[in-house]
């Protein structure tokens, strides 16, 4: 595991032979699985144009109900 030295909070963990998980403030945002990845937290709008005006840009990941798109 790799932490951060303030708090004790996660940033990394890594099990051998397992999943990596990627954390934000101590909260998992990502992480691989024996099927793929898994992403948490995604914001959700309703198209590509929505995205810009929501302030992502190019190759940002957002969701569409139960699509996950990127940014183009």
């Amino acid at each position: 595991d790799l932490n951060v030295a303030a708090n004790n909070a996660s940033m990394i963990k890594a099990v051998d032979g397992g999943q990596v998980e990627l954390y934000y403030g101590g909260s998992k945002k990502f992480e691989t699985t024996s099927t793929g990845v898994k992403v948490t937290g995604v914001s959700e709008f309703a198209d590509n144009t929505a995205a810009i005006a929501g302030g992502l840009t190019t190759g940002d990941v957002y969701r569409t109900g139960d699509l996950l798109k990127i940014v183009h």
